[in-house]
This record gives C-alpha cells, structure tokens and sequence, in this order.
C-alpha cells in the first residue's frame, strides 16, 4: 500500500513541477514554438527516441543469441518497448522492467530464465557504461568551455560523473576478476545463521548466475564489445534530440556543442536521481532553467523541446503499455507475480555455510 502511496505522491509532485515551469515559461509561448516545429519534428524526434531503445535492442540480442537463446530481432526490441512503461514509473527511469524482460523472453524463447536475466545483466551495465561514458565526455567538454555557472559548480559535475564511472568500473573488476560479490554476501550470511538453508539454494543460483555473467565478459569478448558499440549508439540518439528540435525551429541558428552537452547532462542527471515518474517536473524544469541561464536561447525553447519530447514518451507509454496488456504480462509489469529463476543446474547448495 505505502508503495502506491509514494508513487501517486510523486507522480502529484511531477505534474506540479510540470505545471509550474510551463507557467513560468509562458503556455502560449511554448505552444507557439511547439507549433512552429510541426509535426515533422515531432517524427524525426520520435525517431531518435526510437534509437534509445533499438540500439541497446541490438545489443542485447547479440548477447542472448551468444547463450544459444533463439529468437527474433523483433522479439527483443519488442521486450524493451514493453519495459519503456516500467522503466517509467520507476525512481530512475534506467532500471525497473528487468523482471518483465526476463519473463517474457524465456516464456517465447523457452530459455532459461538465469540465462535471460544474465544477458540483462550485461546488456543493463553496457547502457550505464554508455551513459556513463556520455556524461563524462559532456561534463568535461561542457566544464572546459561554459560560462553559465561558477567554478564550484563544475567541480561538483566533474566529481558526480567521475563517481559513476569510478563504481562502474569497480563493478566490472569485480566481474572480470572473479570476485563473486553476490555469492560472498550470502556466504557471509550464511555463516551469521541467518535463514541457512533458504541461501543455501539461493548461494547456487547467485553462482551459476555470476559465471554467465562473467563468460559474457571474458569468454564470448567479441561479442561483448560489439554488442557494447551498438548499445553506444543509444547515447548519440539523446545528443541528436535537440538537434533535431532546433533544425526544426524556424529561423534558429545551430545549437552550438557547449549546449548540447549541457542538455545531455541535465537531462541523464535527472532521469537518474529522480523519484517522479518519468523524471516529470525535474528534466522539464531543468532544461528549462538551462535555457533560461543561456543568453542565447529562449526559455519558451527549452520548454518547447520537452513538450516534444514528452509528446514521444506518451506515445511510447501508449505501444509498450499496449504490449504488455496484449502478451498478458501487467501483473509481471505490476510486481504482483513473482518470477522464480530457474533450479540451478548444479553445483552444492550445502556449500553456503562453508
């Protein structure tokens, strides 16, 4: 109950802060450049929208096809359609449809549920390191060039984006070294007595689980680093967004690269540390300040560009909801079913005490 509780607050919560920027930004000024970039724009945004998913798509299916999971192209990017609407309502709008994926690519694939989840896994990390890659890029190159904020500021996003990659990168030591993170916390666990038996199945699972993993790593690496350029794709879609918008915008000149590594930041940065929907209120309302500390952009702009872009969310929300109503798969989507791994393979259970 407390978990609808929260989420109906803070879905109230974005759509005030939506409110008010689309107040301070001016509703008939927006409206007038949401009109003036037509529907074209609103098509060739959708597209790079599209982008966020098919490339990670791409990936992905690369990486389940290396654990012998048959099925087609169109089966994974439909998976990850479907998992738009979870990631959406989730606190960050990178992870939550995990489950839903899962389920679904085994119930038509008939594969292992661990090995699905397992080729997640990895296809999830590859889309933070292309994030995180992105930012890190953009903050150094947006920090070296902007006046728009002091010089606390910058040292602050420099620090925040090198912090991300620094634990993504001790997360893949740790998978690369064999350092079994999962399977050592159970153990130790196990050794305080805390439910023995219950982790001693558990302890198999997590280990069968971390050496797919890792074999996806080291032993398929061909694999993996192509399938890691595809999902780096993905990151490019979001740079071209706003470029999109302002070849569209009548009479505006090109964006220049300073604020498209702005945009990009503020807008992964919100959808990462938001607790609204969708980041509804936060990515508006920062875009939107961005625009307004710029000199050379318009406030009603920057609002302009995440009605567009909300425009292409509804429309995503709309299709993945749609397949998950269709493939019978909202209680998955809803948490309200859960989806038990498969029984490990091999391996001693007894082995978690020792």
């Amino acid at each position: 109950m407390w978990k609808k509780t929260l989420l109906i607050l803070f879905a109230a919560l974005g759509i005030a802060g939506f409110c008010a920027v689309a107040a301070l930004a001016g509703v008939e000024e927006t409206w007038k450049s949401v009109r003036n970039v037509g529907f074209g724009c609103v098509a060739a945004y959708f597209a790079a929208c599209l982008g966020t998913l098919v490339f990670p798509a791409l990936g992905w299916h690369l990486l389940l096809r290396a654990e012998n999971v048959r099925l087609s192209l169109f089966d994974t990017l439909r998976a990850n359609v479907m998992g738009f609407p979870v990631n959406f309502i989730t606190p960050s709008m990178y992870l939550g449809s995990e489950p839903l994926k899962v389920f679904y690519i085994s119930g038509i694939s008939g594969a292992s549920k661990r090995a699905v989840l397992a080729t997640v896994i990895v296809s999830k990390f590859q889309e933070l390191v292309g994030l995180s890659l992105g930012l890190v890029l953009c903050a150094i190159y947006f920090a070296w060039n902007t006046t728009l904020i002091d010089i606390r500021s910058e040292a602050l996003l420099l620090i925040t984006t090198l912090v991300l990659a620094a634990l993504l990168g001790l997360v893949f030591y740790a998978i690369v070294g064999d350092f079994r993170p999962t399977v050592r916390f159970i153990n130790l666990l196990a050794r305080l007595g805390v439910a023995k038996r219950k982790l001693a199945r558990l302890r198999s699972r997590a280990d069968e689980m971390e050496q797919m993993i890792r074999d996806a790593f080291t032993r398929r690496w061909r694999r993996f680093l192509l399938a890691q350029f595809l999902t780096l794709l993905s990151s490019v879609t979001l740079l071209l967004r706003p470029v999109l918008f302002f070849r569209f915008l009548p009479g505006a000149p090109a964006l220049p690269l300073e604020h498209l590594a702005g945009i990009f930041l503020v807008t992964n940065l919100a959808n990462l540390f938001t607790i609204a929907p969708g980041s509804l209120g936060f990515y508006d309302g920062g875009v939107t300040a961005y625009f307004k500390l710029a000199a050379d952009l318009r406030v009603s702009d920057g609002h302009a560009l995440t009605v567009v872009n909300r425009i292409c969310d509804l429309i995503l929300l709309i299709a993945g909801s749609w397949l998950i109503v269709r493939h019978g798969l909202l209680r998955i989507a809803r948490g309200k079913e859960k989806v038990d791994l498969d029984p490990p393979r091999g391996g001693n259970p007894e082995r978690a005490g020792s």
